[in-house]
C-alpha cells in the first residue's frame, strides 16, 4: 500500500514537472511570437475618440491638447521573460514591463491599477481594474494593412489608435 502511494507521488511529481516545463515552453513561444508580431517601433498615424478618453481619464485640458498634438511612438521588445513597451512623444517617455499571465501594478494617469497581460492568437491584451475608474482594457492587434490597432477601453469609453511600423 505504501509502495503504491510512493509510486503515485513520483508520477504526480513527474507530471507537475512536465506541466511546469510545458508552461515555460508556451510562455517562451508566446514571447517569441510577441517579438515577431509587435517587435520594433510604431508611429501613431490616427486616433478616434481620443479626447473623450482623455476626459474619462480626467486628464486636464492643457495636457489633452498636448496629447492630441504629439504623435506617439511605441517600441516593443522582449527582454528575458518581460514584454517591454516604451512609449514616447517629444515631451514624455514611459517604459512599461509585463510578464504574460502575471498580475502587475501599473500607474495609469495617476491611478495605481493591477493589470494582467495576455497574448493569444496574435493579439496582445492588457486589462485590469483601478479603484476609481473601474475596468480598463488595451488590445493591440495587427490589421490587414499591417498597421497596429490599439483599442483602449475604460468604463463605457473606447478609443482607437492606429500605428504604422517604422523601418
Amino acid at each position: 500500500h505504501a509502495h503504491t502511494h510512493t509510486h503515485i507521488r513520483t508520477h504526480v511529481h513527474q507530471l507537475s514537472d512536465i506541466l511546469a516545463f510545458t508552461m515555460v515552453q508556451q510562455t517562451m513561444a508566446s514571447l517569441e511570437e510577441v517579438e515577431r508580431v509587435f517587435g520594433g517601433s510604431w508611429k501613431l498615424t490616427a486616433s478616434e475618440n481620443l479626447d473623450a478618453m482623455l476626459v474619462t481619464m480626467e486628464v486636464p485640458y492643457l495636457k489633452r491638447k498636448i496629447a492630441k498634438a504629439y504623435k506617439q511612438t511605441q517600441r516593443f521588445s522582449v527582454e528575458g521573460d518581460l514584454v517591454v513597451v516604451e512609449q514616447s512623444t517629444p515631451v514624455a517617455w514611459k517604459r512599461k514591463e509585463f510578464r504574460l499571465g502575471e498580475e502587475t501594478e501599473e500607474e495609469v494617469h495617476g491611478e495605481k491599477t493591477m493589470v494582467t497581460a495576455r497574448f493569444e492568437d496574435g493579439v496582445l491584451t492588457i486589462e485590469g481594474e483601478g479603484p476609481k475608474r473601474g475596468r480598463c482594457k488595451v488590445v493591440r492587434e495587427i490589421n490587414e494593412k499591417g498597421e497596429m490597432v490599439l483599442t483602449w477601453t475604460v468604463g463605457e469609453t473606447t478609443c482607437k489608435r492606429i500605428f504604422t511600423r517604422l523601418q
